[in-house]
């Protein structure tokens, strides 16, 4: 090996995070789907997890299915909380999110990993072992 080679599980990682039902409570709008920038409420274990990875280098990807439309009261409920975060991709289907990644040649382990979590009970260390 290289040099300067560093381990897949020593690199940053990516955590692709549903927002309803992981990191705000999950209300139920539908089928009007709006977001009320006064009446929400954070599951503080997640947002408090997820800073600490943002801060120790992962890249943090939020994932919704709630519309563009409701960009700015979304990012306002996330500001809000103090939830640090790269990337915000909205519009998606509700249905099952799959993601697919290679394995590394140089090393025999799965490179792409799923935690379901229940919702609203939030995210914990624990969680986080299998990742």
């Amino acid at each position: 090996m290289d040099l300067f080679y560093v381990p897949v599980l020593a690199r940053p990682k990516t955590f692709f995070v549903d927002i309803d039902g992981v990191i705000l409570k999950q209300q139920d709008r539908w089928p009007l789907k709006i977001y009320d920038t006064r009446d929400f409420q954070e599951i503080a274990s997640t947002v408090k997890l997820l800073n600490q990875l943002y801060t120790a280098g992962h890249k943090i990807v939020l994932t919704t299915a709630r519309s563009s439309q409701n960009k700015r009261e979304t990012k306002y409920q996330l500001t809000r909380i103090g939830l640090q975060y790269h990337e915000l991709l909205m519009s998606l289907p509700t249905g099952q999110r799959v993601l697919i990644n290679d394995r590394k040649p140089e090393e025999e382990i799965d490179t792409a990993v799923a935690i379901n979590l229940i919702r609203d009970e939030g995210l914990t260390d624990k969680h986080l072992e299998a990742a």
